[in-house]
């Protein structure tokens, strides 16, 4: 190649890092430099980070994602003047091996593409000419992200013991400039309560800012069942975890599969939950029947006995407002609501309208928080088969009704107890077959949810999933309980149209 083409093929490579990577070679111990390949996942990856401004991409183990942000990195330092890459990871000295990649990149790039080195050390190098500088921090209370830095990047960010602190520090800076930040692992199966997770359930779920992308272990063609037999074999006893768990975490296959809390602390069974999955693929709303926000599953039948219940939204967007409708004498949740864009009045008027389909059965309302608007909303359209606090004890009058009207878990001293019973419950209900689902979304949440062993065992949905959907089928479940055992002054109901 003489001088001229050189020129050519720098400015080729300076404008399209795609073309840049045939140049890449990455070490592969006993073997040397390799030509950096580009498969489809390679390819992925880099859309990934150059197409959105915060990414988060989920992998297994040994997939050369590292080597692919190391290459972006030194792309953005060779040809992007008075760039700076922050790289962080799990250590001191596994961040100095990501830098290293990036160095190692440069030491093997033809002389056309390499220029004037500067600083060259465990923790930072530069390059004067571009007044470009790539840094390598390990990730400790102390790192934060630089007011210029161009890309920012979380190697192996499940394991930052201090990860949310880093990127809660820095996102301000990322928000109003060119920055972008990728983060990138494998799963850290002895913590489930990380940004990481939090931040891919939540981009998984089309929520918030981070785009999302999983590459399971299988991208390479070499990597088949036998080969990861063979790899867990050799390395799982060492991680302290069984080796069910140590290939799903760090060679998993789907992202399911990698964001499954560990059988010890999940609150369902996972197994009878993936056949409730299988068996609703082929399930679908009676279109006749739903509406936009209604999705009816099964129709009224005579003689059958109902119960409902609606877990109402925070009002943030990050959780959903949930009612349902339980067939009690199939199991089955044969009517749901599922949303996060209603406002709480409305939630209440479309249940109502979903309930009067199944002959206005009993039901329940958590009245915490902004639970309470939809109970009383409820009392105004006249619903006529309300739960109501205390119903085993006395007699519910009329003038008492707005003050015990709704199922209450949480914001009355003592009574945390009930939101305990009403999960156990339904759990075991759920596990036993007595309960069934039968939305696929609605199914998908039930895997979330755990007994945090940080929190005394308490049942909750993991940082990042959705536990409304679950706890509103336990509430529903918790419901069948009282039918037929009120004691009210009876109110007729209205026709609210």
């Amino acid at each position: 190649m003489n001088r001229q083409e050189e020129l050519i093929e720098r400015a080729k490579c300076s404008v399209d890092p795609f073309y840049f990577a045939k140049y890449g070679r990455i070490k592969e111990p006993g073997v040397g430099p390799l030509p950096f390949q580009s498969p489809e996942h390679v390819l992925e990856i880099m859309r990934l980070v150059y197409n959105n401004k915060y990414s988060a991409l989920l992998k297994a183990r040994q997939i050369y994602a590292s080597w692919t942000v190391a290459l972006i990195t030194l792309h953005d330092a060779l040809f992007k003047p008075a760039s700076l890459t922050l790289m962080t990871s799990e250590g001191e000295k596994k961040a100095a091996k990501l830098l290293d990649k990036v160095k190692y990149l440069f030491d093997h790039l033809p002389p056309f593409l390499q220029t004037e080195k500067g600083a060259w050390g465990a923790e930072r190098i530069t390059f004067p000419k571009m007044e470009s500088e790539v840094s390598a921090l390990p990730s400790t209370e102390a790192a934060s992200i630089g007011e210029h830095a161009s890309l920012v990047v979380m190697d192996e960010a499940d394991f930052h013991e201090y990860a949310t602190e880093y990127f809660n520090n820095g996102k301000p800076t990322i928000d109003k400039g060119d920055s972008k930040l990728v983060m990138l692992s494998a799963i850290n199966a002895k913590d489930q309560a990380t940004l990481f997770k939090s931040v891919c359930r939540t981009a998984r779920a089309g929520r918030g800012q981070f785009a999302f992308l999983f590459i399971p272990y299988h991208v390479l063609p070499e990597r088949d069942d036998a080969w990861l037999d063979m790899v867990c074999d050799n390395e799982y006893s060492e991680s302290g975890m069984t080796k069910e768990l140590y290939k799903a975490t760090q060679y998993p296959s789907t992202a399911e599969e990698a964001l499954a809390p560990p059988s010890a602390i999940a609150a369902f069974d996972h197994k009878v939950l993936a056949l409730l999955l299988e068996d609703s693929r082929d399930i679908k709303p009676i279109e006749r029947l739903s509406t936009s926000v209604i999705n009816v599953y099964k129709e009224y039948v005579v003689g059958h006995t109902y119960t409902g219940f609606t877990d109402t939204s925070e009002g943030t967007g990050n959780d959903d407002g949930v009612s349902v409708v339980l067939d009690v004498n199939t199991g089955k949740v044969v009517a749901d609501i599922k949303t996060n864009f209603l406002s709480e009045e409305e939630l209440a008027y479309h249940s109502y309208k979903m309930l009067e389909m199944y002959r206005f059965p009993l039901w329940g309302i958590e009245n915490n928080k902004q639970g309470i608007i939809v109970c009383n909303k409820a009392l105004e359209m006249n619903y006529p088969d309300l739960f109501y606090q205390d119903w085993q004890n006395e007699y519910i009058r009329n003038d008492q009704k707005k003050s015990k009207v709704g199922w209450n878990s949480g914001s009355v001293e003592g009574s945390t107890k009930h939101r305990t019973i009403l999960w156990i419950e339904g759990i075991n209900a759920v596990n036993k077959g007595e309960v069934i689902p039968l939305s696929k979304e609605g199914i998908t949440d039930f895997f979330g949810v755990v007994r945090n062993p940080a929190k005394q065992g308490r049942i909750m949905g993991l940082s990042g999933t959705h536990d409304d959907y679950p706890f509103a089928v336990c509430g529903a479940w918790q419901m069948t309980k009282f039918i037929n055992t009120r004691r009210l002054e009876p109110i007729p109901a209205i026709n609210i149209l």
